[in-house]
C-alpha cells in the first residue's frame, strides 16, 4: 500500500471537516460526493481515495478562505462559468485536489443524508450523497462519448477503473433500485444542459455499456485500459488486488446490470438484477449452453480468442457478457 496515498486520504477528510463546519456556519448546503464519499458510505472501505469532490450552494472562494493558515491554496481552473471550480490544498508535501460543483439548494433534495466521520479521534458530521445517488453518478461517468468522462484527461484510465470498482462495491452492499434510475435521469439532464447536448438516457446507458466492453480489450488498437493501469490501481486497494480476470467479471457484470436498468425500469428492478445473478450462478458449468452462447457472441463481433479466455478463466464473466447483449433472455427464466 502506498503510504503517500494514506497521508493524502487523511488530509482529504481533514479539509472536509474544516469546510463542512464553515458551510454550516454560513447556512449553505455542502454535499460530499465522489470516490472518497463512496468509501465512506461502505461498511468497509475497499480502496484509498485521495480527491475531495463536493457540491456547494454558496460562494466557493468564501468557503475556502477558512483553509488559510492550515493549507496553501492553489486555484487550478474554473470551467462552465462558475459552475465547476478546481483547487489544490497543500500542506508540507501533501496535496489534496478539491473539485467543487456549484448548486442550488433545492436541486438535490433527497439525494443526500448526514454522515459521521472520524478524523484523528474527533467526529464531525457532513452531508453525503446517498448510495443510490453515488452509484448513479459513477454510472453516468462511464457514459464515454455522451454524458460521461472525456478521454483527453491524463487520469482517464485510473478514473475508469475507479468508476467500475466503486460501482460494483456499491452494488454488492446496497444493490440497485429504482432510485438509481431516477438519479441517473437527473444527472443526464444536468450534463445535457451543461454541455448543450441532447443525449437520451438510453444513449447514455448504451455508451456506458459500450465503454465497459471496450475497457476489457487491452489489445485493441485504441484501448481504454492498458495492463499498466491495473498495476497503478493496486496501490489504492486495501485487499484482493484487482487482476484482469476479476476486472472482466466487474465490467461485464455491470454492463449486464445496465442493460437491465433500462429494459426493466417498469418492473421490479432488484428482482430483475437477481435473475441475472441467478442465471450466471446456475449455468457456469453448462458447456452445451456455452457453445450456443459463443456462437451468438461471435455474431456480435467478440473475438474468438477473448471468448475462449473467458470460458476457461472466468465463465461467470462470459455469461454476464452474454446477458449484456441479450437482456431479453431473462424473460424465459422463472424466479
Amino acid at each position: 500500500m502506498n503510504e503517500s496515498f494514506r497521508l493524502r486520504q487523511r488530509e482529504v477528510f481533514e479539509v472536509l471537516s474544516i469546510i463542512a463546519k464553515r458551510a454550516e456556519q454560513e447556512g449553505e448546503l455542502l454535499i460530499f460526493i465522489g470516490g472518497s464519499a463512496v468509501q465512506m458510505v461502505l461498511k468497509e472501505p475497499k480502496r484509498l481515495s485521495i480527491d475531495l469532490d463536493i457540491l456547494y450552494s454558496g460562494n466557493v472562494e468564501e468557503l475556502l478562505v477558512v483553509l488559510e493558515g492550515y493549507y496553501g491554496l492553489i486555484k487550478r481552473e474554473t470551467v462552465f462559468g462558475e459552475i465547476f471550480s478546481f483547487y489544490k490544498a497543500v500542506k508540507d508535501e501533501v496535496e489534496v485536489k478539491i473539485d467543487i460543483i456549484r448548486i442550488k439548494k433545492g436541486d438535490y433534495g433527497g439525494m443526500y443524508g448526514p454522515r459521521k466521520i472520524k478524523v484523528d479521534g474527533k467526529m464531525f458530521e457532513v452531508n453525503a450523497g446517498t448510495a443510490e445517488f453515488l452509484l448513479a453518478s459513477k454510472i453516468a461517468a462511464l457514459g464515454i462519448g455522451t454524458i460521461g468522462r472525456k478521454r483527453d484527461r491524463d487520469s482517464f484510465q485510473s478514473d475508469l477503473l475507479k468508476d467500475v470498482f466503486d460501482s460494483i462495491s456499491l452494488i454488492d452492499e446496497f444493490g440497485i433500485n429504482d432510485a438509481v434510475w431516477g438519479y441517473f435521469s437527473y444527472l443526464s439532464r444536468f450534463e445535457n444542459k451543461l454541455k448543450k447536448t441532447s443525449f437520451t438516457e438510453m444513449q447514455a446507458i448504451e455508451s456506458a455499456i459500450s465503454a465497459l466492453r471496450k475497457s476489457t480489450q487491452l489489445n485493441d488498437e485504441d484501448p481504454y485500459l492498458t495492463k499498466g493501469s491495473f498495476g497503478e490501481f493496486q496501490q489504492y486497494q486495501f485487499a484482493n488486488l484487482l487482476n484482469l480476470g476479476g476486472y472482466w467479471v466487474m465490467a461485464y457484470r455491470l454492463s449486464a446490470y445496465l442493460g437491465a436498468l433500462s429494459t426493466a425500469k417498469d418492473k421490479d428492478l432488484p428482482a430483475y438484477i437477481g435473475r441475472i445473478d441467478q442465471f450466471v450462478k446456475s449455468n457456469e458449468k453448462d458447456t452445451k449452453l456455452f457453445i450456443e452462447i459463443e456462437k451468438k457472441l461471435a455474431g456480435y463481433g467478440i473475438s474468438k480468442d477473448h471468448l475462449h479466455e473467458l470460458k476457461i478463466i472466468r465463465p461467470d464473466a462470459f455469461l454476464y457478457l452474454y446477458l449484456s447483449f441479450e437482456p431479453n433472455h431473462l424473460e424465459n427464466i422463472k424466479t
